[in-house]
């Protein structure tokens, strides 16, 4: 896993087809029964106006019962909330990014000990081990 500190994102190489990933993302989602609020999907969007670009999805999902305390600790952290998984397609495979709970917590002056922020790391890594693993 790699991350980019400059601008708190966190990638993962994940090994499979673009469309088989996808499924395996959801898939462990769904098994942890988090709430799906929306799908992006950007590669679609850009063909409907005639345009093309590599594969690109937005999962956004969340539990507003852990966002709530973070929205109550300071309201703009729901610029970044609910969570988000941006699924890729790069020159070098399919990429899993997400951003970092501490560059969150960095850029909404949260203290970076909050136990919230402590779980939802672990879920993100949780989930997209999971997907790598698949």
């Amino acid at each position: 896993m790699l991350t980019d500190t400059q601008n708190g994102i966190i990638r993962k190489k994940i090994d499979g087809d673009f469309e088989d990933v996808w499924k395996r993302l959801l898939d462990g989602i769904n098994a942890a029964k988090i709430p799906v609020f929306a799908v992006i999907d950007h590669k679609v969007n850009a063909v409907q106006i005639g345009l093309d670009m590599t594969d690109a999805r937005v999962l956004i999902f969340g539990n507003p019962a852990v966002g709530t305390g973070l929205m109550q600790a300071n309201p703009e952290i729901a610029l970044d909330l609910p969570l988000k998984f941006l699924l890729w397609k790069s020159p070098d495979g399919v990429i899993l990014s997400w951003n970092s709970p501490a560059w969150l917590a960095e850029r909404f002056e949260l203290d970076p000990n909050m136990e919230v922020l402590g779980k939802i790391n672990t879920l993100l890594e949780r989930l997209a081990n999971s997907v790598a693993a698949s």
